[in-house]
């Protein structure tokens, strides 16, 4: 470093303790952005031995602060955004199964792995089957249509009536069944399904 500058650090170091340190410290960065931006001249210290930041310097950190501050902004604006988003699906959900359990009419709900999920009042009250009876639709068919040859006829009208829904994008076409209720009686009903999406890729709510 030249002479001059080296006495004006070491004045520092004795007159002013931590803070002489400190401008050591930070003679050392500015030297390293001085030589990274093509720079030869050192800072000078002002009248009261301060060092003085580089215009390039407080211009690098205003600008990197800025977009932090709107990383910040916009990560914060997604998460209330999420945020919003699942309680309005949460309370969607409720408001869904609040009419299910309150319809007459018997419901299930089958997901894409082939589980039942749920089963309203009218379906227990009409069938006798609970959800721990038919866990899965494997646990439903034979229960449902004892009769091997009826089960796949249905499972086969069944399944292409789905396919056209999800081919055509229309309404799934209800059946006429008769199930083989828990009591060994049996009923003749119309069985629809609905689903969450439209291409019946996702759950089934499944209407009898």
């Amino acid at each position: 470093l030249p002479l001059s500058i080296r006495r004006q650090r070491q004045m520092c170091i004795r007159d002013r303790g931590w803070t002489g340190r400190a401008a050591q410290y930070l003679g050392a960065v500015y030297f390293i952005f001085a030589f990274l931006q093509g720079q030869v001249e050192l800072p000078a210290a002002d009248s009261s031995t301060h060092w003085v930041l580089w215009p390039f310097l407080e211009q690098k950190i205003t600008e990197r602060t800025d977009v932090l501050m709107q990383a910040n902004e916009t990560l914060q604006k997604e998460i209330n955004e999420r945020k919003q988003a699942q309680a309005e699906l949460l309370e969607s959900e409720e408001r869904l199964s609040a009419i299910i359990n309150a319809s007459p009419v018997p419901m299930t709900l089958n997901d894409n792995e082939q589980r039942v999920i749920f089963v309203n009042p009218a379906f227990v009250q009409t069938f006798g089957y609970t959800i721990e009876d038919i866990p899965t639709l494997s646990d439903w068919w034979p229960k449902a249509y004892p009769d091997l040859e009826y089960r796949q006829w249905v499972a086969d009208t069944w399944r292409f009536h789905l396919e056209q829904a999800k081919r055509t994008g229309s309404s799934f076409q209800p059946m006429e069944v008769t199930v083989n209720c828990k009591n060994g009686t049996k009923k003749n009903i119309l069985a629809s399904a609905a689903s969450y999406t439209s291409f019946f890729d996702d759950s089934h709510l499944v209407c009898l």
